[in-house]
């Protein structure tokens, strides 16, 4: 079993290479011949989910900004903001609800920042694979470490001026506990919800043109 130290060492360990990665300029740019893909927020969604007896409740968000970097070498960065006002249930009085519950004034944004190597037949994106993004979840002022499964397949090539540009679909889930981000179950009907929150993504993102 590993120990809090070790937990504690690990955190540490990943953090300083997100701020090497991300934090640095020119970290999280175009340098050293990477591929840039920005995600295309009109053909992307964001949705979360809880378990509960009496109903569904869920809330999508398609109010997503982002990046992925693809370097030579098979290295990931990847990067995912969404403010959590942007996300509807459906039920206006329910969100109202779930912005006080995390506190979405104080904490207007969700943000995640992890890295992934590919395989070296996995680079060129020829075919569907997945991969375990590793890194820092930021929600709810609070910091923590979280893989996450997606899929990455090759959607179309269009032509660019310069080059054959690339649309590529990202779609990863996993679940968070409210408890570890120190957010208060809320309750339904006199009812708490499951401390389990589901997430989950499906992106679109297209490459840019150096």
């Amino acid at each position: 079993m590993q120990t809090i130290a070790g937990t504690t060492k690990s955190l540490g360990v990943i953090t300083f290479l997100l701020i090497l990665l991300f934090a640095i300029s020119p970290a999280f740019s175009a340098a050293n011949s990477a591929r840039v893909f920005v995600i295309n927020p009109a053909k992307s969604q964001m949705r979360y989910s809880f378990d509960y007896s009496l109903h569904d409740i869920k809330g999508v968000s398609h109010e997503i900004a982002g990046k992925l970097l693809l370097h030579p070498d098979g290295k990931v960065q990847m990067m995912l903001r969404s403010a959590v006002i942007s996300f509807k249930s459906g039920d206006s009085n329910r969100d109202v609800h779930m912005l006080e519950v995390i506190e979405g004034a104080t904490y207007p944004y969700v943000v995640f920042k992890a890295v992934a190597q590919l395989k070296p037949e996995q680079i060129q994106i020829n075919k569907p694979f997945t991969m375990a993004l590793k890194g820092e979840l930021d929600f709810h002022g609070q910091k923590h470490l979280e893989t996450i499964p997606i899929k990455i397949q090759k959607l179309a090539i269009t032509e660019d001026t310069k080059k054959n540009v690339l649309t590529i679909r990202a779609k990863g889930a996993w679940s968070i506990s409210l408890e570890k981000y120190k957010i208060e179950r809320p309750s339904l009907m006199f009812v708490k919800l499951d401390d389990r929150c589901n997430i989950d993504f499906d992106l679109q993102l297209e490459e840019q043109s150096p």
